[in-house]
């Protein structure tokens, strides 16, 4: 049903000077078809969304991380708590065909990922072994994603988008890990109680992270769009972001979100490399393993 309304929607586009009747017709439409695609995702309720896959670390370019690590599936779980309709505007400017669209997508009690079966035989560093089978489960409880956007309907562009998750707590759940109970629940506990605290740095940096994810989410549509223009670069989306960020992400609190974009170490964010994101991925885990260790063993 929601394809239908959808292709009813943008059949319209050729008709570039627009009726206020038909506009208020598109309108309608278009509420219709967010409406039908929420009931369609709330009755899904599970999702699938990666098969099975057995993951060779030593093929994914990371020096530090080797072993494998099969996976049955991975399942977002929780749909039937979204609901992005309560909240909803939609409006066409009949003088400029610009669509304005509001949403705030809101997922209570929570939602996430969910891991059933793994099975690891991996290793970090070459010292640390990281092995076992079970289930892992991500939860994030309370979360709201209010979006806004606008769209040029002669065009067919997106002229601004503005996308804000909001976070606010977290379940992390992880059981066979070294095939131990007990260190599966301390492990779990010291996880969840560093997922909150990236929670608070993510709030607390909330105006540059969201500038840069809408930025991104607005090219990649963009481009999608209009794909004969131009294929763009990682490099080239990092720009966009820079140059888009730049007041908003200079006043960060964080000294190392602030030297991204201001280039205090040498490197601004457009200008950044794979190696530049392997070293950032090595120096993260291993801050990971020190803070999981010392907590693991202060709970032990």
């Amino acid at each position: 049903m929601s394809r239908l309304i959808l292709l009813l929607f943008f059949s319209t586009f050729p008709f570039l000077t627009l009726t206020d009747g038909l506009n208020r017709v598109i309108e309608g439409l278009i509420k219709m078809a967010i409406v039908s695609s929420n009931d369609s995702i709330n009755s899904k309720k599970n999702l699938t969304i990666l098969e099975e896959q057995e993951i060779n670390l030593n093929d994914i370019g990371l020096d530090f991380f080797a072993g494998t690590l099969k996976i049955p599936d991975v399942t977002v779980v929780g749909l039937e708590n979204l609901n992005y309709v309560n909240d909803m505007n939609v409006s066409i400017d009949d003088d400029t065909n610009i669509l304005t669209l509001e949403l705030n997508a809101v997922m209570l009690p929570a939602s996430g990922l969910v891991i059933q079966s793994y099975e690891a035989d991996m290793g970090l560093f070459n010292s640390i072994p990281i092995y076992g089978s079970g289930d892992i489960k991500f939860l994030i409880k309370n979360v709201a994603v209010p979006i806004l956007v606008t769209f040029d309907i002669t065009n067919l562009k997106v002229n601004t988008l503005t996308i804000v998750p909001e976070l606010r707590a977290n379940e992390i759940s992880i059981n066979g890990f070294w095939n131990n109970p007990e260190l599966s629940l301390v492990l779990s506990e010291t996880l969840s109680a560093l997922e909150q605290l990236a929670i608070m740095f993510y709030n607390s940096e909330i105006d540059c992270i969201s500038c840069v994810l809408s930025t991104l989410i607005k090219t990649a549509i963009n481009n999608a769009i209009h794909p004969e223009d131009q294929s763009l670069s990682i490099s080239q989306y990092l720009s966009m972001a820079e140059s888009e960020c730049q007041a908003t992400c200079s006043l960060s609190k964080s000294a190392a979100l602030r030297g991204m974009f201001q280039g205090n170490n040498g490197v601004k964010l457009s200008e950044y490399k794979e190696e530049h994101f392997k070293s950032i991925a090595e120096e993260l885990t291993r801050s990971l393993v020190e803070y999981v260790s010392k907590n693991m063993v202060d709970k032990l």
